[in-house]
């Protein structure tokens, strides 16, 4: 009988897979479960619990044969679900193979709370998948309900837990813990360039079903929520967990702005700085719609205590992804499973044993069919008694068929239609998330070939501007010239800036080449490449060593024939030229600047002019 009030407590699947040969993962979880039973009973003995081994007479250490087997019922006829109130109540079952090793085995301990009457707490644990040597799934579940009987108000909500024997599994030596093709995490990852590789391969994976968690922190190194730790605690087996140190300039630039860069559809699924973000399975950067479905936390929110008290955020976590929690039609997480995957290996048996009759008596019946009576007639008659005894043996199979169907129930033969639905089901699944896994390789293969491409196409040009070059570039223009033949998707220059620059006969052309060359190579990725955004005046003094201004002072603003002085014609129409790179020369005569404008649209920085100072609120233009 099972409880109609169960609350989930804590819910996990996972795969056990052995790194080392002849290690049996299911075994070793079944040896996990019944050191923590026994340690449970003690505790339960210790506390004045009626405890299923003292009531029944028997030491703990005595189950090992009965537990593993999956033949443990105390009290006896216990089947799982609710226990006896006030006592503890266990039961293992198994589904064995031919070699008699169990394929499928289930575990449920029911015993009561320390603290709460009439509430109990249930443990579920199911074993399946053994079929492969060195694997199997282990599916969870722990619940709390309150005892036929009980009347009163709705008692206090337990914090949650992750079951000790479930760290025990995870910590098991020579065995991997996977969901699906992601790999358990034993605690939170603080991500450096090597882990955040490994994070945004996770992310993207079109077949992950394991949510991932990803915490961002502040200037201080403070994450969003109270303790990370203990958040990865209480999700462990349910959801990853990763930190994010706002912190490290390097990795936040290559790293996080350039796989959610600004600008893209990718920025809706981004992490701001203190903040906490769920990134459920299925994941699609250039879908921004998608976005909503992977709901983020501010620090603000949750320190402003918005779920109960300082810890209630992560409580209120834990339990959404253990509510979040579908089971699949093969999984064995309790009792029930297992009598159910009896029952489908009944039929099966059944099914097996019809077809292989049907196929004997066809046989016959055509052997029967082409008998050419013998002449002698003690002959024929031993033929005649052979295939009567034969026929008879047939009817008596048959009835026992007949009897063996009608003992198994309704439900188990409508089991046994759907398993083979769900085994189609299963194969088209795995053929698809193939698929899946095979496009999502070849876009990426696509996408860096088309890099390459690009990347060959600029180089082949590069090569023939060079094998051009009649002379060494001697003045102003020539470098404008050369720059602009160079890189003409990211750099034009105006007439303006042409005459500027022929005006410019003084300075540097070393140091005015380093400016200009930095402009596609430094200045254009600031502005429409991966890492764009940001600070980028700072950004740009640390890569390219020169001073980028992106206005004027407000003396200057305020002058009209100093700000026409920074327009420039483009295009057919007039644009603002304020952002300046400032070159070091100091003396008023040879001071260098290129003014210029951010053409957004077409992608390009656009040269307004190229040449001395500007006139300001403070200087006088030289020429």
């Amino acid at each position: 009988m099972r409880s109609e009030n169960e609350s989930v407590h804590y819910r996990a699947r996972f795969e056990l897979r052995a790194s080392q040969r002849d290690c049996d993962p299911a075994k070793q979880v079944i040896n996990v479960l019944q050191k923590w039973f026994a340690g449970k009973e003690r505790m339960a003995s210790h506390n004045g619990i009626d405890a299923a081994s003292r009531l029944y007479g028997r030491d703990v250490s005595t189950f090992s044969i009965e537990f593993s087997a999956g033949s443990l019922s105390l009290p006896a006829g216990y089947e799982g679900g609710i226990g006896l109130r006030g006592a503890t109540s266990v039961c293992t079952r198994a589904v064995a193979e031919d070699d008699e090793r169990p394929a499928c085995w289930a575990f449920e301990y029911d015993e009561p709370d320390s603290k709460v009457a009439f509430r109990h707490w249930h443990t579920s644990v199911g074993i399946s998948g053994r079929e492969s040597s060195g694997f199997c799934t282990v599916n969870i579940r722990v619940s709390y309900y309150m005892m036929p009987g009980y009347i009163g108000k709705q008692l206090f909500v337990p914090p949650s837990t992750t079951p000790r024997f479930v760290k025990s599994m995870i910590e098991l030596p020579d065995i991997d813990v996977y969901v699906g093709e992601s790999k358990i995490l034993r605690e939170e990852c603080y991500l450096d360039s090597r882990s955040f590789e490994s994070f945004e391969k996770s992310l993207l994976s079109p077949v992950r079903t394991l949510p991932l968690v990803l915490i961002t922190t502040d200037y201080n190194g403070a994450t969003a929520v109270w303790d990370a730790t203990e958040l990865a605690d209480k999700v462990l087996g349910m959801a990853n967990v990763y930190v994010f140190d706002w912190r490290d300039s390097k990795l936040k630039h290559d790293g996080l702005f350039r796989l959610f860069a600004k600008g893209t559809p990718a920025y809706k699924y981004g992490c701001a700085m203190s903040t906490l973000r769920i990134y459920h399975p299925g994941i699609d950067l250039g879908d921004p719609s998608g976005s909503g479905r992977h709901r983020f936390f501010k620090k603000g929110d949750i320190d402003a205590q918005r779920y109960g008290n300082r810890d209630g955020f992560v409580e209120t976590l834990s339990r959404s992804l253990s509510r979040g929690f579908a089971t699949k039609e093969d999984d064995v997480v309790d009792i029930d499973d297992i009598r159910r995957k009896q029952s489908e290996s009944t039929l099966r048996e059944l099914s097996k044993r019809t077809e292989e009759l049907r196929k004997r008596v066809h046989s016959a019946q055509e052997e029967r069919r082409g008998h050419v009576p013998s002449k002698d007639a003690e002959d024929e008659i031993r033929y005649l008694k052979k295939q009567l005894a034969a026929a008879q043996d047939e009817a008596l199979e048959w009835e026992k068929l007949a009897v063996e169907y009608s003992e198994a129930s309704q439900s188990s033969a409508i089991d046994g239609l759907k398993e083979r639905i769900r085994s189609l089901e299963n194969d088209l699944a795995e053929f698809d998330d193939e698929v899946r896994t095979l496009s999502f390789r070849v876009d990426t293969l696509t996408d860096e070939n088309a890099g390459l491409r690009s990347d060959n196409d600029s180089y082949k040009t590069i090569v023939r501007v060079i094998e051009g070059i009649g002379h060494i570039p001697s003045t102003l223009t020539d470098e404008i010239d050369l720059l602009c033949t160079l890189w003409p998707s990211k750099v034009v220059a105006t007439d303006s800036a042409y005459r500027s620059a022929a005006d410019f006969i003084s300075g540097d052309l070393d140091e005015q080449w380093q400016i200009l060359s930095s402009i596609p190579l430094v200045l254009w990725d600031l502005y429409f490449g991966a890492s764009s955004g940001g600070d980028i005046s700072g950004r740009y003094y640390e890569k390219a060593g020169y001073e980028l201004a992106l206005t004027e002072t407000k003396l200057t603003k305020n002058n009209a024939s100093m700000m026409r002085e920074r327009e420039a014609e483009y295009q057919g129409k007039i644009v603002d030229c304020r952002p300046h790179i400032k070159g070091k020369d100091k003396n008023p005569k040879r001071a260098f600047r290129v003014h210029f404008y951010v053409d957004r649209a077409g992608g390009k920085i656009v040269l307004g002019h190229c040449g001395g100072h500007l006139t300001t609120a403070g200087t006088q233009r030289i020429r």
